[in-house]
């Protein structure tokens, strides 16, 4: 399992603090990847826990206007989940064991935020327009992927942010997306019907083009 932050649009390793600045790669073998990213191995719930509250105290946190704990990141945490399945090959006489790896990635998106309401400037100010930039990206990205855009050869943004650049894979692909979204009071209104809309364009991504 890993756990990594994207914070102004640079990726910090939660679980090796020391671990700043990484860069994503691709290969044939790995595909997209972080390279420099700790990945630990667990074995029980507890362990996850763990390693998850520790990634969590590293996470960049600030104060707004609108929040007293306002996340200034997005986060990514990722489990590679293997089992095996012993089967008999009639072939050779014995039992033999099937691999099946899957990836489960929890992503934590830090809120969209108008400057005027969170009073944000400075160091906030620009926390704020990079998560709203790649905010707009993923929106694209989805509504891209909603029109069948990668099923029919069309460009898909994914390298106009590192978010959906990390996430590529489990966008498209065969991969499986759920949303879920919080919101504390319907006095937004404005951002609560945005974030209404989301579901209705992701239900239709085609992720079994490939």
């Amino acid at each position: 399992m890993s756990y990594m932050e994207i914070y102004n649009e640079e990726i910090n390793d939660l679980l090796a603090p020391e671990h700043r600045k990484l860069q994503i790669h691709e290969s044939l073998e790995r595909g997209i990847y972080v390279a420099g990213l700790r990945e630990g191995i667990v074995a029980s719930p507890e362990q996850v826990l763990d390693l998850m509250e520790f990634g969590e105290s590293h996470r960049h946190i600030g104060e707004t206007n609108m929040n007293l704990y306002s996340s200034r990141s997005h986060t990514i945490f990722r489990m590679i989940i293997e089992s095996w399945d012993k089967s008999e090959d009639e072939d050779i006489g014995s039992s033999v064991d099937a691999v099946r790896v899957s990836v489960l990635n929890l992503v934590d998106l830090a809120g969209s935020e108008r400057a005027a309401k969170t009073g944000a400037e400075g160091v906030r100010l620009k926390e704020g327009s990079h998560i709203n930039k790649s905010l707009m990206t993923l929106g694209t990205v989805i509504k891209k992927l909603s029109e069948g855009a990668e099923s029919q050869g069309g460009h898909v943004p994914y390298r106009d942010s590192k978010l959906t650049r990390i996430l590529q894979p489990a966008l498209g692909g065969n991969s499986n997306t759920a949303i879920n979204m919080q919101y504390h009071t319907c006095t937004d209104i404005d951002k609560f019907l945005n974030l209404s809309l989301e579901p209705t364009v992701t239900e239709r991504v085609d992720s079994q083009n490939h």
